[in-house]
């Protein structure tokens, strides 16, 4: 079996995606309260990228404030989460990686 497309690059879109790894959306549930992603989660999907991922997809985050499952799902409905998530954004692609976000 001929494993080697695996660690070839595709396209979704314009995104170039430089293997075919793909770290699924999973529910991390330790972001904070607010919507504001912690550092942890940082941490968490940075470690995925350095891992050799190519493609990242974040937990599902809210875009209203009341259509959360959960208090410790990420949010894009305030601006007090751009700073976050462009930090989360710069890490990935510091390590070659591209990243999705999945939302609700």
């Amino acid at each position: 079996m001929n494993l080697n497309a695996i660690f070839s690059p595709m396209k979704i879109g314009n995104c170039e995606i430089p293997n075919r790894l793909v770290v699924p959306a999973m529910e991390a549930n330790n972001n904070n309260h607010d919507g504001t992603l912690s550092d942890r989660y940082i941490g968490y999907l940075e470690e995925k990228a350095v891992g050799g991922f190519g493609l990242i997809i974040t937990e599902d985050y809210a875009v209203t404030e009341f259509g959360r499952a959960s208090l410790d799902i990420a949010g894009f409905f305030d601006d007090k989460h751009i700073e976050k998530n462009r930090i989360l954004t710069e890490k990935v692609h510091s390590h070659g990686s591209k990243i999705f976000c999945q939302t609700q």
